[in-house]
């Protein structure tokens, strides 16, 4: 005589084949949505460069030397004479900075200075793995 199942063990499996379907289709749905992120990143990311090479396609390329000056050419405190060498006044940038010599620099600014950025500074030859 076949085995009966009660209604109670019929509504399990019901139950658990609803959730296993149910699983199935939200992780195929999470790796569909998945695929269409990566696709979407890869053409944002086509568009930005082409955007960008859009602007600058017809410009030259620059001395290292030109983009050094323009960098460097409004960071400093400018001051203007007169012909008799005598001080009008001073042309301020955001940060009053003037150009000093290594050698006036205090010793205990230089040892603030490497503690807080890079503690490991006379250890390495110029890249600390460790600090990245």
């Amino acid at each position: 005589m076949p085995k009966q199942h009660s209604a109670k063990e019929t509504s399990k499996k019901s139950a658990n084949k609803t959730a296993k379907k149910t699983l199935r289709i939200m992780l195929l749905s999470l790796f569909w949505i998945i695929i269409v992120g990566i696709i979407g990143a890869f053409f944002a990311g086509g568009v930005a460069v082409g955007y960008f090479v859009s602007l600058v396609h017809d410009d030259q390329v620059r001395h290292r030397d030109f983009i050094e000056k323009k960098i460097q050419e409004n960071e400093t405190t400018g001051f203007v004479y007169f012909n008799d060498d005598t001080l009008v006044g001073q042309l301020r940038t955001d940060q009053d900075r003037r150009l000093v010599q290594l050698s006036d620099i205090p010793q205990n600014i230089k040892d603030a200075f490497i503690a807080t950025e890079d503690r490991n500074f006379y250890k390495h030859y110029g890249i600390d793995l460790y600090g990245f």
